[in-house]
């Protein structure tokens, strides 16, 4: 079970790196940056993870088994709908720049963006209430320590994004890619969201008396 559960975590980190939404990702280089300035943002980054880590380590030292199985569903679910999250503001960027880029391709784009968004909002909302669930249902870590590691995934998250300049692809084949693989990334992100709940309904199984 746990070794199923950081499959997905890892599958989500994959995901997140070749996600198809057109853009360019590229480090910012900007001339006034030194190189001290670089190292300091990849220290800073270093660092959060390092809270991260030691955080996930402190709360895993003083669980059982069953415990620990129930966190990393916790846990892992963190990671995948922050992720979910990126992609879903990655996909409204680029489809705003489509759209301003290529007025007649406006209504297409908008529509296909409008299902997707929906479709991706809903499973993204039911994942956000299963973890809510997750938490209110184990007695072995206090709600305040869940909602700063919540806080710590995003800052992780956040400190790596801006290491890098996201400039949206708009010319109109780009944007017809785009919508092309629409399909593929709506089913991945519900698949992924979904997980959360199935694993959480599973390890809730294993844990009841």
């Amino acid at each position: 079970m746990l070794s199923r559960v950081l499959t997905i975590y890892v599958f989500a980190a994959f995901c997140m790196s070749v996600f198809p939404v057109q853009y360019v990702y590229a480090q910012e280089e900007q001339s006034a940056q030194t190189e001290a300035e670089k190292m300091d943002e990849k220290d800073i980054e270093k660092a959060k993870q390092k809270m991260l880590n030691d955080k996930i380590m402190n709360i895993s030292a003083g669980l059982d088994q069953k415990e620990f199985a129930h966190f990393m569903v916790i846990y892992s679910s963190y990671a995948v709908v922050n992720m979910v999250m990126d992609v879903q503001t990655d996909v409204g960027t680029a489809v705003k720049a489509c759209i301003e880029n290529n007025p007649d391709m406006e209504d297409k784009v908008q529509a296909r963006y409008d299902e997707w968004n929906k479709v991706v909002g809903k499973s993204l909302a039911d994942a956000e209430s299963n973890i809510n669930n997750m938490g209110l249902a184990q007695d072995y870590i206090p709600q305040s320590e869940l909602k700063e590691l919540n806080a710590m995934v995003r800052a992780t998250r956040n400190e790596a994004a801006l290491r890098f300049e996201k400039t949206p692809v708009s010319t109109p084949e780009a944007c017809e890619f785009m919508l092309t693989k629409m399909d593929d990334t709506q089913n991945t992100m519900v698949g992924l969201l979904g997980a959360t709940i199935e694993n959480f309904s599973k390890v809730l199984q294993k844990t009841q008396p």
